[in-house]
């Protein structure tokens, strides 16, 4: 991920003053940032290093989320493969939806 990522250290959200383009959290991570051109230049610099490294990238599991108010479309490709764009997911036990609400998942 360091050599994948270190490549697109202008892409991502800036927080605080430093730039973020992933989470990571045990086998699983997050690409961040705000363009798609942003987000498929980080996702192509992962799957490169990924192909040449070892690591399979479950591509069946990977999907895409746009955060905002106006319902973007997203259009994120592993290879030739277009990934699907979901409306919600859970992590650790929180619902984020693409409006950016996590209420749906407290109670």
């Amino acid at each position: 991920m360091k050599m994948a990522l270190d490549s697109k250290v202008n892409s991502g959200i800036n927080l605080y003053g430093s730039m973020v383009n992933n989470l990571r959290f045990a086998d699983d991570t997050d690409i961040i940032a705000e363009s798609n051109q942003d987000l498929q230049d980080v996702t192509d610099a992962v799957y490169d290093i990924s192909r040449k490294m070892g690591p399979k990238i479950n591509r069946e599991k990977t999907k895409v989320m746009a955060i905002g108010k106006d319902n973007a479309q997203v259009n994120i490709k592993i290879g030739l493969e277009k990934l699907q764009q979901i409306e919600e997911f859970t992590c650790l036990g929180a619902v984020i939806t693409s409006n950016g609400s996590c209420q749906k998942g407290i109670a």
